[in-house]
């Protein structure tokens, strides 16, 4: 036994004796990921121990976990994990898992697991597993302690470089400013150290502008900052659909800059316009009217607005060019949005607007292509005109023909319908003759016979078959009235006649007077 003992010692000697390697472990440790500390020993007997020690700035180096080389108590041998529990006094196993400890990833604050193995020929490993917390972990030191009979060897492993990385809360929020202009706001939460560097930019193809900012840093307990960055854009910035505002961070818990873009082509950008459909009134021949289609919920004010006209029958859209008869007015909202009318005033004919279609195009720098809307196909009316006044004819049998004549109206189809008697019971027979005019627009000619014989023939004086004629007119049931109706009028229209005022018939009594 003491000759092996010998032998042993003299070949440690010729190799140096024990020697255990620096703690090997990340050069930046950063909250909320898992940290492997590793140690490994070389030339070490088999009843070596090795511990784990967690030394605080002013306190005394406490054991994280020990271990020993009975394999069926801890991992010796066979590479069991523990995962331990400190308490400020002795370890605590709160849970055993073999194999890989990727497994203990649900570690608590204060936990750790310890992987220590005899890798054989006298080599010893030995790792320290654990999610670094800043608040936990900051200027603490951990200590691996290798120990065989009276010989032990030491590393230490200093929490120096500890950083939290930023945490960005929410996407880059955009608020509209009453100086016309919009305020991006970053928020950063969550890091450590506090130094971090933010930058916004203008960037426009190949060239970047570089945009003022003003950042607020806030300590946070324990040990943590937040900071709010926050930069105005004008909105003749974005009049350019092109133009991305970009912000980047730099810190020293991250491998590279990170950043965000916003451009007013993003899905979420607020402020696109909503386009109304096209307010059209009836259309009247020759009449000018005004066609109305509201814009609004918009920024910036970069509104792009063309009419156009696809007449009836054809494809081709037709741009409308008379600026006379366009114009479009914005106006700021108490959302700080814009809001507009576009209007296009027309006076309709028949040629060009009767079956057309009117589009209204409207584009704007947040939109990928233009929004439109149509009015469907235009209808045009022309109301029927009572150019000439009423003719009545004498015809024979004492029967009398009264015409109506309307002209220049559109479309064709009208109804005329004659009545006579008291509270116009009794319908009159009519017949209508329509004839189209050079102008497309339309006339009709209406006749409606009434009998005229209301008195004795044996009456011979002129004075007496005027009376009688006159008192057929006079009586109110003997009124003729006549009504007609077509598409252009909101309500029939009418007019009616009788004797009753000599000024209005005197001519056509002395005719009949002549005739009889």
């Amino acid at each position: 036994m003491g000759i092996g003992l010998f032998i042993w010692k003299q070949k440690s000697r010729k190799k140096g004796g024990f020697t255990l390697s620096d703690i090997d472990g990340p050069d930046k440790l950063i909250d909320g990921e898992v940290v492997t500390l590793s140690c490994t020993g070389d030339h070490w007997p088999e009843n070596t121990q090795v511990i784990w020690l967690e030394e605080r700035a002013g306190g005394d180096p406490e054991i994280i976990q020990s271990h020993c080389g009975d394999p069926e108590i801890i991992q010796s041998h066979g590479g069991d994990t523990e995962i331990i529990q400190s308490h400020g006094g002795d370890p605590e196993i709160i849970q055993s898992h073999g194999g890989d400890p990727e497994e203990a990833e649900w570690l608590l604050n204060t936990s750790y697991v310890m992987d220590t193995k005899h890798m054989g020929s006298q080599r010893w490993s030995s790792n320290l597993r654990f999610i670094f917390h800043v608040a936990n972990h900051k200027g603490v030191t951990f200590i691996c302690r290798f120990t065989s009979g009276k010989k032990n060897q030491k590393k230490r492993f200093h929490c120096n470089e500890v950083y939290a990385k930023p945490r960005l809360v929410d996407r880059v929020k955009p608020t509209l400013c009453v100086s016309r202009e919009i305020l991006y706001s970053l928020r950063l939460d969550g890091f450590y150290p506090r130094d971090i560097q933010i930058l916004w930019t203008c960037v426009t193809g190949e060239r970047q502008e570089i945009i003022s900012s003003e950042e607020q840093l806030v300590e946070h307990s324990p040990l943590t900052f937040s900071v709010c960055s926050e930069a105005r854009i004008s909105e003749k910035v974005f009049t350019d659909p092109t133009c991305k505002v970009r912000v980047t961070w730099e810190h020293g818990s991250m491998d590279q800059p990170q950043s965000r873009e916003m451009s007013i082509l993003d899905p979420d950008f607020s402020w696109r316009p909503v386009v109304e459909e096209i307010q059209t009134p009836r259309l009247f021949l020759d009449v000018p009217v005004q066609l109305k289609c509201k814009i609004s919920g918009y920024f910036p004010d970069a509104l792009a607005v063309n009419w156009l006209i696809v007449k009836g029958g054809s494809a081709e859209e037709t741009l409308m060019t008379d600026t006379k008869s366009i114009s479009i007015t914005s106006k700021r909202e108490d959302d700080l949005t814009y809001s507009s009318t576009a209007i296009l005033t027309v006076t309709p004919s028949l040629a060009t607007h009767q079956g057309a279609i009117i589009k209204c195009r409207v584009q704007h720098p947040s939109l990928e292509k233009p929004i439109e809307r149509s009015t469907g196909a235009l209808r045009v009316t022309a109301k029927p005109c009572l150019v000439e006044p009423v003719t009545m004819t004498l015809l024979e049998k004492s029967q009398i023909q009264i015409s109506l004549c309307l002209e220049r109206f559109y479309p064709r189809d009208i109804e005329i319908k004659w009545y006579t008697g008291e509270n116009n019971a009794q319908c009159l027979l009519s017949r209508e003759s329509v004839t189209e005019g050079n102008n497309l627009m339309f006339n009709v000619t209406s006749d409606c016979i009434v009998s005229g014989q209301v008195f004795d023939k044996s009456h011979k004086t002129a004075f007496l078959k005027s009376m009688l004629l006159r008192s057929l007119f006079a009586k109110p049931h003997n009124k003729v009235f006549v009504e007609w109706k077509h598409e252009s009028l909101d309500v029939p229209e009418c007019t009616s006649w009788s004797v009753r005022g000599e000024e209005i018939h005197c001519g056509f009594l002395s005719l009949l007077i002549h005739i009889i």
